[in-house]
């Protein structure tokens, strides 16, 4: 056994990263020289707190006095994003005097940080006061580049006075994340949002739901002047149907007012056609496209879905580079538009599907490079070499079983596998 008061610093920093901020605690009061590895950047440089846990937990205070002055990138949320009928007001109560204090001790050092994500917030009456002193340390950044919103359950006011915080940061701030964010509905139609927007003019990543978008968000951007936006992530679920519809007009003012301008598109249970066709217009720079259908589809469903993926290769196999196809339906078989997709979208660099396949002997005939995996019972992979050289019988047991496969392309060559996950 060597000497453990004499460990490496550098081996004592990599113990510390698998401990949690307790047991780092406990090692700190072992000796001076332990306590001294956990003064190291990479230990705090990401500090994800949840309210409901971490809070409850006196080493997340202890610990952030001595080395909150290395935080760079803080996430703050609940654990569980609602209220828990266990608790009584004495415990929410002695919540928010924890969470007050957390954001005191930030403010007070002064701590610049350059991420930021709040997720799963949930607000009851006490706990107002730790969103102003939340807005209050964040009014005081000057360096943030990435701010995320996930999933915020609070009042319309709160959300917008967050927002507003963080225009301290207009000039550095390149990413900023507002998804699954549909309490705050009112928020998105005010004309205090769309200010907030158009001051943010280097903005170079936007992740938002689509109801968001159409709020006249787009008219935003341009009076912004903001000619930095590259990447626009959109998220299409059925709870995100609103009464406005970006037409084709406004996606050309966007993609020639941003010329590197690159859309990734998520559809979640939706697949009517008769509704998609007014969301997918020919002007979107779609480059990623992924795809979630129900694990129910009724027949019209199936045709309506199918005619979906066509107007998609019709629209947008001049840009298309990435497509995640997940189909939980048995019944729905795509061979032919698959094969379609993999044929006239020839940027494709990588190309998932998720679902049943009626003949998988296409893909063979297909594709001349193609590594093949198959699931055996204990959950592990037998690997074969290349796929032509599997038996036809192997084949022919794939058929009516959902399969992933997964495909990139590498300039001319395809590199393909296929996992059977039933």
């Amino acid at each position: 056994m060597g000497d453990w008061e004499n460990l490496p610093l550098e081996l004592l920093v990599h113990l510390y990263s698998y401990l949690s901020r307790r047991d780092r605690l406990s090692c700190s009061l072992v000796c001076e020289h332990w306590r001294h590895g956990l003064d190291h950047v990479i230990l705090w440089k990401t500090m994800i707190v949840h309210i409901d846990t971490d809070l409850m937990e006196p080493s997340t205070i202890l610990l952030l006095r001595d080395y909150c002055k290395y935080i760079k990138n803080l996430e703050f949320g609940w654990a569980v994003p609602h209220r828990n009928n266990k608790w009584g007001p004495v415990k929410y109560k002695e919540l928010t005097k924890k969470a007050v204090r957390f954001f005191l001790i930030l403010y007070d050092s002064f701590i610049q940080i350059s991420c930021l994500r709040i997720f799963n917030w949930f607000d009851f009456v006490s706990f107002q006061k730790v969103t102003y002193h939340l807005a209050r340390f964040l009014k005081n950044q000057v360096s943030l580049k990435n701010v995320i919103f996930d999933n915020i359950n609070m009042h319309s006011a709160n959300y917008m006075k967050l927002l507003t915080s963080c225009l301290g940061s207009r000039a550095t701030i390149t990413s900023l994340d507002i998804r699954s964010c549909y309490y705050c509905q009112s928020s998105f139609d005010s004309i205090y949002f769309r200010s907030c927007i158009e001051q943010l003019t280097y903005l170079k990543t936007f992740k938002l739901d689509y109801f968001i978008l159409s709020c006249k968000l787009i008219d935003s951007i341009l009076t912004s002047k903001n000619r930095c936006l590259e990447n626009l992530d959109i998220i299409l679920k059925e709870t995100s149907w609103h009464d406005h519809v970006i037409d084709d007009e406004q996606w050309c003012l966007l993609s020639s007012a941003c010329p590197n301008l690159k859309v990734t598109l998520v559809i979640r249970n939706v697949y009517h056609y008769g509704e998609l066709r007014l969301y997918l217009k020919q002007s979107m720079p779609i480059v990623s496209l992924s795809i979630v259908l129900p694990r129910v589809l009724d027949r019209g469903g199936r045709c309506n879905f199918r005619k979906t993926l066509n107007l998609l290769v019709t629209n947008y196999h001049r840009t298309l580079e990435i497509v995640d196809l997940h189909v939980k339906n048995e019944n729905e078989i795509l061979d032919d538009i698959l094969m379609m997709m993999l044929r006239r979208c020839s940027k494709l660099k990588s190309f998932v599907f998720n679902g049943y396949l009626e003949n998988p002997q296409v893909l063979k005939t297909y594709f001349s490079n193609i590594m093949y995996y198959y699931m055996l019972p204990n959950g592990f992979p037998e690997k074969h070499l290349v796929f032509n050289k599997i038996l036809n019988e192997e084949i022919e047991d794939m058929k009516h079983k959902r399969v992933q496969f997964t495909l990139m392309k590498r300039s001319h060559n395809a590199i393909c596998s296929l996992l059977i996950l039933n």
